[in-house]
């Protein structure tokens, strides 16, 4: 447990002393909102340092801000989902340095910036990676673009939000060249989302071969939400 020292601004977990004072700052100048895949890497950076210095291991990021930087800010969210073993741990030193949990207390929030951490697992789900990305020198841990797509499909086929199929879609698009497709297809079937699966693929195909454009695949994704949802 975290037991704040006699020296003001400090605080000591096990044998390590941390500086709360250091990392307030930090926290307060982080790229504003209006910046957010800068904001969303550089905040997975702080909390990492944070984490480290706490004695936890890496925090992973997931969800909507994975998709944030994995689009290159085509969608935002104030939502930071994170996966790490240290939940307890970690949460406590937040509220040390000013973060709140929400009424539900589902969320831990700062009240003097838009962002709100949930921590949905303490780990990933079998066979899912990650992949490091170095940001001012901090080795980052996000969940790999294959996985990423499979979970925003997962959500699709459960919801049929257009959103989720949509950055599914943007990030299968931007990273196609580099993608293990042989591994995809298996966390597809394994997933079980293999008709959204085949919609996505086959829309990209049409995209490189008669070169459609932006709106014309858009409108392709909400003509598959609209026939998912049938009827109205």
């Amino acid at each position: 447990m975290l037991c704040v020292n006699m020296f003001e601004g400090e605080a000591m977990s096990g044998d390590l002393t941390i500086d709360l004072t250091e990392f307030r700052e930090e926290l307060a100048a982080l790229p504003p909102h209006d910046e957010p895949a800068d904001r969303h890497l550089a905040l997975l950076g702080w909390l990492t340092r944070f984490a480290h210095a706490c004695g936890c291991e890496s925090p992973i990021l997931v969800g909507c801000g994975a998709v944030e930087i994995y689009t290159n800010a085509c969608t935002s969210t104030g939502d930071v989902d994170i996966i790490t073993t240290d939940i307890a741990r970690l949460s406590s030193n937040l509220l040390k340095i000013g973060f709140q949990r929400s009424t539900d207390q589902r969320y831990l929030y700062h009240p003097g910036f838009s962002m709100l951490f949930e921590f949905p697992a303490a780990s990933l789900r079998p066979g899912e990676e990650t992949v490091t990305i170095n940001h001012d020198g901090v080795n980052c841990l996000v969940i790999s673009p294959a996985d990423l797509i499979v979970d925003r499909l997962e959500t699709f086929e459960a919801s049929g939000g257009g959103t989720d199929l949509l950055n599914a879609y943007l990030i299968y698009h931007s990273y196609y060249e580099n993608l293990d497709h042989e591994r995809l297809r298996d966390r597809v079937i394994r997933r079980d989302v293999r008709e959204s699966f085949r919609f996505m693929r086959d829309l990209h195909r049409q995209s490189v071969n008669e070169s459609l454009g932006a709106r014309e695949q858009a409108q392709r994704i909400v003509e598959e939400c609209r026939r998912r949802r049938g009827p109205q």
